[in-house]
């Protein structure tokens, strides 16, 4: 009889499940640790993989963290990153991409004083202008965006201010500044046209200095590594024969490719190596990583012009192809020569499953290899398999291998069930002290940021008086404030301090928009045209149920004429886009004003009514528009209030109600009722001391779809108990608060704080968590 029983599996034969390239590296790099710990000599220990394409990266960053030396690989000189900046911006012409433009312009190497008088600020206004302007490729376009920009940052046209909710300026965005950066654009530009022209790099590197910029980092082997790049790189375009220069840009890459940068010289404990170069050495320890399904034997797919039937073909008529059988059979040997280097240990690791959570598996050679001792079941039964699960942020204390896993088992292990390390936590405090610093401070924080009791500066409130005082200074009686400013801080105080204390703005790409001018804009200019032209025909305010259809009609045409033509001076990225746009923009227009002939109880007296606007432009407002701010009085004092109201109507009993045009969502009825948006009831009370006429109220009108929210004592909602005046109290009085708290510096939740579902700050707001349900749930002293 054959006994069936498996074989014990040899001393040493070990295997590594990982879920995660990173996990299975870094196993593999304590196993090493532990290994030369105890003593194994210098070049007795192997890492072997089928191929270090695509991991060796992965390795150096990691054992570098293990403090395990290992010979670093030559890198191809195109992926050195002081070469690949000065590639490039030798490429940016003909093209001139926005993405190239910034990329340059972002990189550290990038030193504007090599272009001429220009600093930092001035490559902020040249990003800034990219930005804003919209700008996607061509060389003039960055010009005009920069001309554009200054003039707008010295007088800022009124049509650009449909809404009163623009974010301060930043200081980088100055005429001067984006003067600056035009200049600074336009000779990065011409430096690399000229490159292009000859194909040669040399000018370029003389003329942004490369060396010195190199020299800039703090690390002496990063700058030791961009100086051997650039030594390498003069090397090799010193011997391109005049007149073979490369044809462009990417065969200059290509060509460069085959010129390695050579590491620094250094100490090495361990090889690293794939399989074929280790063939032929032996090892006292060996690790093969990359042992699972797929990889090792590497998966091969038929080509959609030959398959596995077709090599047969061939191979018939003489010719010889590798058929899927030879494939497996040299992926078979590779396998051999890997785990037959190993002389006292072998270790093969293999992904259990990937960083995006997909399940991996042995490989079928790795489960052919353990059958005879009974399996991967059988070496797990016996303890030769460690298995390291997904999200394992501190490693177990003996698989210990870095500093950083040191430290997050000295500070998460106190969390643990079982106690930590008695010697981790004085290590750490006497290593890293300022990292422990950190860490204490940031769990102090979010302690008492969930502890129940009043807030504190760990809530959003600014502890120091010197800020408070620059606060109330900033924003004190002389501040003109919009009513959007104000609504801002209604639905989330932190927006509002991001956005107009910190002045930070979510960074948009340039994008080939499918809207060939903003909708928004449009439709306000439009609508002010034909009410203008209604009242200089009528000598008084309008009333559209008194005039006929084709008469409006007429006007609408005018003004949707009048308007288009200023907007096709620009030019359009979809003429045809933009023309079914507008005829759209017409229909709907068209309907607005249809509709508004139902109501007869009105007139239209005053449009585009601006106060305290960035440029008071008669021809662009209404008569009655005042370049000074209006003061609102709120109960502790008066603010200053600047803004645009879209229309003012007169009522028949002598009142008013403003109007304010939304071609987007429209406010709910919760958002004014618990004083998140504080826009009609700031501007009826605005054009009351504007006009000197009592004021019913406000409506914001939908152009779009022909909806209405009031805010008046026109209509009563369902079940409203409280009378239009005492809501208007209520919404002066919830205004004060949020004054009251930005000159106080509280920007801790309101009690009516709504995170918004898309906030531009969510990543970085701490109310975005769902602590803001606690938060909320308090009643904040002195907010309503």
């Amino acid at each position: 009889d054959i006994d069936a029983s498996p074989t014990p599996p040899p001393q040493g034969l070990e295997v590594v499940a990982a879920a995660g390239a990173d996990a299975e590296i870094a196993t593999v790099a304590a196993r090493v640790k532990r290994l030369l710990a105890d003593g194994a000599p210098a070049g007795s220990i192997a890492v072997v993989a089928r191929s270090l394409e695509g991991r060796r990266e992965t390795i150096e960053r990691i054992f570098a963290e293990c403090d395990i030396p290992i010979a670093p690989s030559p890198v191809a000189l195109p992926d050195v990153p002081i070469v690949r900046f000065v590639l490039d911006a030798a490429s940016l012409a003909p093209q001139f991409a926005f993405r190239d433009v910034l990329r340059v312009l972002q990189s550290s190497y990038f030193r504007p004083e090599t272009l001429g008088p220009f600093d930092r600020a001035t490559v902020a206004a040249a990003q800034a202008a990219i930005r804003q302007g919209n700008v996607l490729e061509g060389r003039d376009a960055y010009a005009r965006a920069c001309d554009r920009l200054a003039r707008r940052a010295e007088s800022i046209r009124a049509e650009e201010q449909v809404e009163d909710d623009e974010a301060p300026a930043s200081p980088a965005e100055s005429p001067a500044r984006f003067a600056a950066a035009g200049q600074m654009l336009e000779a990065l530009f011409d430096l690399s046209a000229r490159c292009g022209k000859s194909r040669d790099l040399r000018p370029l590197l003389a003329a942004l200095d490369l060396p010195t910029a190199a020299q800039g980092s703090d690390e002496p082997a990063i700058v030791a590594r961009d100086l051997r790049a650039l030594a390498a790189l003069d090397d090799a375009l010193s011997q391109i024969p005049p007149g073979e220069a490369p044809t462009d840009w990417d065969a200059l890459r290509r060509a460069l490719e085959a010129v390695r940068c050579l590491p620094e010289r250094r100490e090495s404990l361990v090889d690293v190596l794939d399989v074929l170069d280790a063939r032929s050495l032996r090892y006292d320890h060996l690790l093969l990583v990359g042992a699972g399904e797929g990889e090792l034997p590497r998966k091969f797919d038929d080509v959609s012009l030959m398959g596995e039937t077709d090599r047969a073909a061939w191979a018939r008529r003489g010719v010889r192809l590798d058929s899927r059988s030879d494939l497996a059979a040299r992926e078979m040997l590779l396998f051999y020569l890997a785990v037959s280097r190993a002389d006292r240990s072998l270790t093969l690791s293999y992904l259990e499953s990937d960083s995006s959570g997909r399940p991996g598996a042995p490989g079928s050679f790795l489960l052919s290899l353990l059958q005879p001792f009974g399996g991967i079941e059988a070496l797990a039964g016996a303890g030769r398999v460690e298995t390291v699960p997904p999200g394992q942020f501190v490693p177990p204390q003996a698989r210990l291998a870095s500093r950083r896993d040191a430290f997050n088992g000295a500070v998460a292990g106190w969390f643990r069930d079982e106690p930590a390390d008695a010697g981790l936590l004085p290590w750490a405090a006497r290593a890293q002290p300022e990292k422990i610093a950190r860490c204490a401070a940031g769990l102090f924080a979010r302690h008492r940021r969930w502890t129940a009791g009043a807030c504190d500066r760990f809530d959003g409130r600014i502890a120091s008086e010197d800020l408070r005082d620059e606060l109330a200074a900033r924003f004190g009686a002389r501040h003109v404030f919009s009513a959007s400013q104000l609504s801002a801080y209604g639905q989330c105080p932190w927006q509002f301090f991001a956005a107009y204390v910190l002045d930070l703005r979510p960074l948009e790409a340039p994008a080939r928009r499918m809207e060939a001018v903003a909708l928004g804009v449009f439709c306000h200019n439009v609508l002010f045209r034909v009410y203008s032209a209604l009242r200089d025909q009528t000598g008084g305010p309008v009333r559209l149920a008194e005039l006929e259809t084709s008469r409006i009609d007429a006007a609408l045409d005018a003004a949707v004429a009048a308007e288009a033509a200023e907007v096709e001076t620009r030019p359009l990225p979809y003429p045809a886009l933009w023309a079914i746009q507008r005829d759209q923009m017409r229909r709907q227009l068209r309907a607005y004003l249809h509709d508004q002939r139902k109501d007869a109880s009105s007139e239209a007296a005053h449009f585009e009514l601006g106060f305290a606007t960035e440029r008071f432009d008669p021809s662009h407002q209404d008569p009655a528009s005042t370049p000074d701010a209006v003061p609102v009085d709120l109960p502790s004092g008066p603010i200053l209030l600047r803004g645009k109201i879209d229309r003012v109507d007169r009522l028949s009993d002598g009142g008013m109600l403003v109007v304010d045009y939304k071609t987007g969502r429209l406010p709910g009825k919760a958002d004014l009722d618990a004083g998140r948006n504080l826009q009609m009831p700031l501007y009826a009370t605005a054009a009351e001391k504007l006009l000197g006429v009592p004021c019913a109220g406000g409506a914001f009108h939908s152009v779009p779809d022909l909806k209405q929210v009031h805010f008046s004592r026109l209509t009563k909602p369902p079940r409203e108990t409280r009378d239009f005046d005492e809501r208007l109290a209520d919404a002066l009085a919830t205004a004060d608060g949020f004054v009251r708290g930005i000159r106080e510096g509280r920007f801790d939740a309101l009690p009516s704080h709504k995170c918004p579902r898309f906030c531009p700050y969510r990543r970085i707001c701490q109310y975005a968590e769902p602590r803001a349900r606690l938060k909320t749930s308090r009643s904040v002293e002195g907010q309503p």
